[in-house]
């Protein structure tokens, strides 16, 4: 199964159902999947999050951006251009050891907080 939330209220009620079915859920953002893997198995449903592709905010003093699981890194790159910044791939970045933290990764750890809104 696969559905394709256009909202953060929408991805908690996909999990929702997904749970209340006992059924495990994948993320899957945008772009080639080369990052994430979104892989899914044991009947695992995919909640698809290419309609959540807006940069919410960026801090280019901390150099941090809020962005929805949907925004490509290219997108995310281009929009912070003008900054003089530039965001790459995650995999390099942890390994550099700096945190990175994705939008679906802290989506999950809302949810399991038990919080009702997400954005």
């Amino acid at each position: 199964m696969v559905c394709f939330p256009g909202s953060a209220v929408d991805v908690a009620t996909a999990v929702a159902i997904a749970a209340r079915h006992g059924r495990p859920f994948v993320a899957r953002g945008s772009g080639t999947g080369l990052a994430g893997g979104a892989t899914p198995i044991g009947g695992a449903v995919v909640v698809v999050t290419t309609q959540l592709n807006r940069v919410l905010e960026v801090d280019p003093v901390n150099r941090v951006a809020w962005v929805e699981p949907g925004v490509l890194n290219l997108d995310l790159s281009r929009s912070v251009r003008h900054l003089g910044l530039h965001y790459g791939c995650g995999m390099h970045l942890a390994a550099a050891g700096v945190e990175v933290r994705h939008p679906a990764e802290l989506l999950a750890a809302a949810l399991d907080e038990g919080e009702e809104h997400v954005t």
